[in-house]
């Protein structure tokens, strides 16, 4: 398991490499955005840690940048924000991010997401073991393996994405308010905030429209929110 951490406070970021190391794993540093770049591209780690305020490349362009390379769509992000701002997260979430850590926090917490981030990038993992006996028909999701099958193909969902995916799927043909969805899933409940929910309905969409049965099933509700409506014919599983 390869970490990358980058933040621009030398000491705090050669703290938390500190602490990765005691956990196993291979842990590269990074002071700046562009840096942190050039070392993921070198060395294609499993999961990032990106301080929000960096200088050169701060860490919400990097993570965009990250989620336009296709060889990234899985990898695990976590994003640290000093300013405990909702924007920030709500930033950061739209733009890819897996999860996020407020300044300041305590190390316990620290390892706790980042334990969740292995468990997650091991799943991931684990799913190419099972790709190629996932029947072609149906919509297939696996809880423990954060894992997504449509009509045979795997789908490269984020946390938020899989998280919304799940509710809709155990909540099918009900309406769900967009805030009831922004609680559930994000943790926190704001009317300003809301449109991060529609940013992630339509990249959930955009990916499950690699099947033609599935492309229209996450339907708006006017003055509501979203209803999941897959067809009667076509299977819907949970392992």
């Amino acid at each position: 398991m390869t970490i990358l951490v980058a933040d621009d406070e030398r000491l705090f970021c050669d703290m938390l490499c500190l602490v990765l190391k005691s956990i196993s794993a291979d842990v590269i540093n990074s002071y700046n955005g562009e840096d942190a770049w050039t070392k993921i591209m070198q060395n294609k780690p499993d999961l990032l840690v990106l301080d929000v305020t960096m200088p050169q490349l701060n860490g919400l362009e990097l993570l965009q940048r990250i989620r336009r390379q296709p060889e990234f769509q899985s990898v695990y992000i976590i994003m640290l924000t000093a300013r405990n701002s909702r924007n920030d997260i709500v930033s950061g979430l739209e733009s890819g991010a897996d999860d996020y850590i407020s300044k300041p926090f305590e190390l316990d917490e620290f390892l706790a997401r980042i334990r969740a981030g292995v468990r997650r990038v091991s799943a991931e993992s684990a799913a190419h073991a099972v790709e190629n006996n996932i029947p072609v028909h149906g919509l297939y999701l696996f809880e423990n393996g954060v894992t997504v099958f449509a009509d045979g193909q795997r789908l490269h969902l984020t946390t938020i994405e899989f998280s919304l995916l799940e509710l809709f799927i155990n909540n099918r043909n009900s309406a769900l308010s967009r805030e009831y969805l922004l609680n559930q899933v994000v943790g926190f409940n704001s009317e300003t905030n809301t449109r991060t929910i529609d940013t992630h309905i339509n990249n959930l969409r955009k990916k499950l429209s690699i099947s033609q049965h599935m492309s229209d099933c996450i339907v708006s509700v006017r003055n509501i929110g979203y209803r999941f409506d897959p067809p009667d014919s076509y299977p819907v599983i949970v392992q």
